[in-house]
C-alpha cells in the first residue's frame, strides 16, 4: 500500500482540516443530509460537527467520513489522503464490533451487525470477536497516531462512546489520549436527528465547540 502520509507535496497554502469518521461525523440525518425514510444524503453535512469546527478555526474542511464505516475502515481512508504538517486530524472512531474486506482495486466489503448478506452473516456467525476488534482497533489507531506524529501533524482522537465504558480492556502501550468528549452521550441532550436516530445539529455543534475548546487549550 502507498503510504500517502508521506507524501509532503503540497497542493495548497490554506491550512485543512481533515474529519475521519463514520454517520456521526458525515452528519446523517440533519436537515441537508437526510432522504426518508432514514438513509444518509450524497454529501456529508454542512451541519455536522466537522464544518463547525472547521469554521471557527478558520481552516479548509476536508470531510472524509462515511456512514456506516468501521474503524478498519476510517484507518484506510486516513492512509489514502495526502496530510502534510499544515493539515490538523481529528479522528472520530467509531463502533468497536464493525468490519471491512478491503480489495485490491481499492474497494471494499463493509461487514455490520445491521447487514444481512451472506459474507456478513458468516462473519458474524463465525468470526467475531469482540476482544479481537478491539485489539485490532488499538493497533490500527496507533498506527495512524504514529505516522502523524512522525510528520508532525496536530491530531485529536475520540470515540463514539467512553471508552472506559466499553467493557474492553486498554492495552499498556496504547499511546493515544482520547478527548473524553463523547457524541453519543451528547446526543442524548438535544433534539435528535431527522432520522430519529442520530445526533441532532444542536448536539453536532455542541461537540464542536467542546473539541475547539479543548484544541485551544492544547
Amino acid at each position: 500500500m502507498k503510504l500517502a502520509l508521506l507524501n509532503l507535496k503540497k497542493r495548497n497554502n490554506k491550512s485543512r482540516l481533515f474529519a475521519f469518521g463514520c454517520s456521526y461525523t458525515y452528519g446523517h440525518g440533519l436537515k441537508d443530509c437526510h432522504e426518508p425514510p432514514g438513509y444518509p444524503g450524497p454529501c456529508h453535512s454542512l451541519f455536522a460537527w466537522p464544518s463547525v469546527v472547521a469554521e471557527t478555526l478558520g481552516l479548509e474542511l476536508s470531510n472524509q467520513s462515511h456512514p456506516g464505516a468501521s474503524n478498519k475502515e476510517i484507518w484506510n481512508q486516513i492512509l489514502s489522503n495526502e496530510i502534510t504538517s499544515k493539515d490538523t486530524v481529528i479522528v472520530l472512531w467509531t463502533h468497536l464490533n464493525r468490519w471491512c474486506i478491503l480489495h485490491k482495486d481499492k474497494d471494499l466489503t463493509p461487514l455490520g451487525p445491521w447487514i444481512s448478506n451472506k459474507i456478513s452473516k458468516f462473519y458474524y456467525k463465525n468470526i467475531h470477536d469482540n476482544f479481537d476488534n478491539s485489539i485490532d482497533f488499538f493497533v490500527r489507531a496507533n498506527h495512524i497516531y504514529s505516522l502523524l506524529k512522525d510528520q508532525g501533524v496536530n491530531q485529536y482522537h475520540l470515540m463514539i462512546k467512553d471508552i472506559n465504558k466499553l467493557d474492553v480492556e486498554i492495552p499498556w502501550w496504547n499511546q493515544i489520549n482520547f478527548l473524553p468528549i463523547y457524541l453519543q452521550q451528547i446526543r442524548n441532550r438535544h433534539p435528535v436527528a431527522l432520522d430519529g436516530m442520530h445526533p441532532g445539529q444542536n448536539a453536532h455543534k455542541d461537540f464542536a465547540l467542546q473539541i475547539v475548546d479543548y484544541i485551544k487549550k492544547i
